[in-house]
């Protein structure tokens, strides 16, 4: 049922085939921010079909976003941010015809090298819950404050190829209220969560169901 698949694409996607040519985009499926190890960061998300653009908005406290740069595709490098301070991030697609909704919020903390953590946002549950897609908020101030350097991703960004979670050293996996009737994990992720922990890898997952980690 439309509004129980959180952010899985596949009913959407149907009907954006169907009637996408006269209908604002989807938004990404998938988006991740890292740092890049020379100061910079990069914000990439999947493309949205019918999509024409793509606007990034930026928060330092996760309440209060403003716009910050658009694109024609996906893929934003962005530097002279503070290294005192988490960046937050969402993004919107658009066409002619409107705009999607907002993804979730993702984080970064900037920094002249590249990341040891990786905070995963694998909570897409909608139904039964209340789900604000923004629990990085409670995820990365922790890991900051422990001396860590770390980027984000959405869940989908690893089966998708677009995030390896070998180049980390220590995997935050936020489950929240997933759980096996929502897909908890992929088979392709847990093939991944896997290879991480058989490579030396250290993962935490959290949730709050009790079927939140099979």
């Amino acid at each position: 049922a439309l509004g129980y698949d959180g952010n899985r694409p596949e009913i959407w996607g149907g009907l954006n085939d169907a009637f996408g040519a006269t209908a604002p985009p989807l938004p990404p499926a998938w988006f991740y921010v890292k740092n890049l190890g020379d100061g910079t960061e990069l914000v990439h998300a999947a493309n949205s079909t019918n999509a024409e653009s793509y606007s990034l908005f930026r928060s330092t406290d996760a309440s209060h976003f403003a716009l910050y740069r658009q694109a024609a595709a996906p893929a934003f490098v962005l530097d002279s941010l503070s290294t005192d301070s988490i960046q937050y991030f969402k993004l919107t697609a658009e066409n002619s015809f409107g705009t999607s909704d907002y993804t979730e919020v993702l984080a970064v903390l900037p920094a002249h090298a590249s990341s040891s953590v990786l905070i995963v946002n694998g909570f897409e549950r909608l139904s039964g819950t209340t789900n604000t897609f923004d629990f990085v908020k409670e995820h990365g101030p922790a890991i900051k404050n422990s001396g860590y350097v770390f980027d984000s991703a959405s869940n989908d960004a690893i089966p998708a190829g677009a995030v390896d979670l070998q180049d980390y050293a220590i995997t935050d996996w936020i489950s929240g209220e997933e759980a096996t009737a929502t897909t908890s994990f992929s088979g392709v992720e847990m093939d991944a969560i896997k290879t991480f922990l058989e490579h030396g890898g250290r993962i935490l997952i959290s949730g709050s169901d009790r079927k939140s980690v099979v």
